[in-house]
């Protein structure tokens, strides 16, 4: 045998190109390749304001679910999925731009024991109007997402996508992170919780402008500013009728940091739009 390597195949220009789109289609958001995925993981599963404060109003939104056919835009690890499952959703169903994110969903879900037929996963840019497959659907979950809507035409595809999906009477379930505070506001949450955004520019920042969160462990991302108002018209404008909920922090937390102050920093807006 020869001492020489053998020689590498090579593929055709067409297969080359086909390969690299499928690379691009399992990274198309370049921080959330699998660490930054399970990073995520972390922080929407242990984090302070996650689990007492966003998890648990989302929740405390969505309300009873009972045999009920469910879908999470941007499901992340899929937590909610699975709380939406718990609850008795008779069908979830699961869509994110990332694989990555995706993949830690079925990990997860195949851990918990989640038959393989109650829910499926399905990898979309949510700005793509289409009919997702099991619905009609009763209720759709949009859990600190709608800030990756870099103008206005990106934020009335996504939620029109939600509303060509939903039945008549079906609920949107929404969570909004600013991702940017005032400059006293952020010092206070980073020194007593460790959480760093984006400190808003002179005068207030406005919808449609860069914002930034970084994590305790690691886990960080830039999106995009959106006030309240914003999403609320924009929700009106697509047909819904809109609700703005208050958030309060969870009351089975017993933990020592003061929850209370958290729900107050944490740049948070909940809606409950209804089709």
């Amino acid at each position: 045998m020869s001492g020489e390597p053998p020689a590498k195949k090579q593929r055709p220009a067409g297969q080359i190109s086909q390969d690299k789109e499928n690379d691009e289609q399992l990274n198309r958001i370049a921080d959330y390749d699998l660490k930054m995925a399970e990073l995520y993981n972390g922080v929407a599963n242990d984090s302070l304001a996650h689990k007492h404060c966003m998890g648990y109003n989302l929740k405390k939104a969505i309300g009873d679910v009972k045999g009920q056919v469910c879908i999470e835009a941007a499901c992340g690890n899929g937590a909610y999925m699975q709380f939406l499952h718990d609850k008795g959703a008779s069908f979830v169903l699961g869509t994110d731009l990332s694989a990555e994110n995706l993949a830690v969903c079925r990990t997860n879900h195949k851990a918990s024991g989640v038959p393989a037929d109650a829910m499926d996963y399905f990898q979309s840019d949510l700005g793509e109007v289409q009919a997702y497959k099991g619905g009609p659907f009763d209720l759709a979950v949009m859990g600190c997402c709608i800030c990756y809507c870099s103008n206005q035409d990106m934020l009335l595809s996504w939620l029109k996508n939600m509303y060509k999906n939903l039945k008549p009477g079906g609920r949107l379930v929404c969570m909004n992170t600013r991702g940017a505070l005032p400059d006293a506001e952020q010092e206070e949450l980073f020194i007593k919780f460790k959480i760093r955004y984006l400190k808003e520019a002179p005068g207030g920042s406005k919808s449609f402008s860069p914002a930034f969160v970084r994590f305790h462990n690691g886990w960080q991302t830039d999106y995009i500013f959106l006030e309240a108002d914003t999403i609320h018209k924009a929700m009106v404008e697509t047909g819904f009728k809109v609700e703005r909920v208050p958030l309060v922090g969870d009351p089975d937390y017993n933990g020592k940091e003061d929850l209370a102050r958290l729900v107050q920093l944490m740049p948070y807006d909940l809606f409950v739009a209804t089709k």
